[in-house]
This record gives C-alpha cells, sequence and structure tokens, in this order.
C-alpha cells in the first residue's frame, strides 16, 4: 500500500541537428499518494525530486533538477519533457525518488 516511485516510460525523439526530445513518465505504482494531507498540516512536504543527467550533451530547454508535489497513488504519474542538444547515439540518465517513495533510475539513449 506504501507510495512507490517508478519511471514508467522513457522516450527520445530527435528534432534533428542533434536536439532532441527527452521525455519520462513518473508514477507512484503504490496504493497510497507520496505525501498526505496530514503531511502538509504538519508542513513535512516532501517533494519528489526528478534529476537529469546529460552525461556532456547540453540541456537547452527545461531544468536539470525538478521538485514535483504530490502523485496521487494507484498509478498516477506526471510527464516531465526536456530538449536535449548533443551527439546522437549518447545517454542521458533520469532517477527520480524521495523518502517516503522510494527511488528509480532509468537510462534514455538518444537515437
Amino acid at each position: 500500500l506504501l507510495p512507490r516511485i517508478e519511471i514508467v516510460e522513457t522516450k527520445s525523439e530527435s528534432l534533428g541537428d542533434g536536439t532532441w526530445r527527452v521525455s519520462a513518465r513518473i508514477a507512484n505504482t503504490g496504493f497510497l499518494p507520496t505525501r498526505t494531507s496530514l503531511a502538509d498540516r504538519l508542513g513535512r512536504p516532501r517533494a519528489i525530486r526528478v534529476d537529469l543527467e546529460t552525461n556532456g550533451q547540453e540541456l537547452a530547454g527545461g531544468r536539470a533538477v525538478r521538485l514535483l508535489d504530490a502523485i496521487p497513488g494507484s498509478g498516477s504519474a506526471e510527464e516531465l519533457t526536456w530538449i536535449v542538444v548533443g551527439r546522437g547515439n549518447g545517454r542521458v540518465v533520469v532517477s527520480a525518488g524521495s523518502a517516503s517513495a522510494g527511488r528509480d533510475r532509468k537510462e534514455i539513449e538518444l537515437r
């Protein structure tokens, strides 16, 4: 029943000239939300931190670190998108997690 962060879908789409649109769906596959209303009232909101590691590419759109509010349970998800400029056949890494919902990490090939 506990919240669980998973990166359930990733995608890279070439926009031409070494530019890529990278997206990831961050889901809570647990039943409970990643942050409860009680935690909000107690002043203990814990955001979900999402990081994009570019591994030598340049981040042209979006932020390398994003903080997400609570994600409801039962498979609810947030989709994030970045624009990356760099060489083809490279890789970026998306990681997401919080203290209450665990962590996940996925590599995305730029192809």
